[in-house]
């Protein structure tokens, strides 16, 4: 199982240190791009008026099988 999280805040740092030790996971900031496909893709963001086209935007991006928001 192949995870990516978009947002290298407190909460996407947290979740990535924990995470890390069961499958491989990725953590997405502005500064890193992947383009490898994940299952599961992680939203930990803050919330804002483009909340939902920045999440659908990474959602055609990589494709996840599975969208979990954390925010």
């Amino acid at each position: 199982m192949k995870s990516l999280i978009i947002g290298a805040g407190e909460v996407g740092k947290s979740l990535y240190k924990v995470l890390k030790n069961y499958h491989k996971i990725d953590i997405r900031d502005k500064k890193n791009q992947y383009l490898n496909k994940y299952e599961i893709l992680h939203i930990c963001f803050p919330y804002s008026k483009s909340f939902i086209n920045y999440v659908k935007k990474y959602q055609n991006i990589y494709n996840p099988k599975y969208t979990i928001i954390h925010s």
